[in-house]
């Protein structure tokens, strides 16, 4: 079984939920005032974090590898 790490992202107040490839990723979509926190303060915490926008945590998807590769 295949592993790919992610970073999802909850916005409390609505439960939506949105999956990126990295920390810096969020920041093209969302800004430090809707997320709560800025993108330097965010790389000193430890994932899982929350506060009363965000909930952001470190998640593993797990995917069957392709049986005939293309090359």
């Amino acid at each position: 079984m295949k592993t790919t790490k992610a970073i999802k992202v909850t916005f409390k107040e609505t439960g939506h939920t949105e999956y990126f490839g990295c920390l810096a990723a969020i920041y093209e979509l969302y800004d430090r005032e809707q997320l709560g926190i800025a993108l330097p303060s965010l790389w000193q915490k430890e994932l899982p974090y929350q506060n009363k926008r965000v909930w952001i945590q470190r998640i593993e998807i797990k995917h069957k590898p392709q049986q005939n590769p293309k090359q």
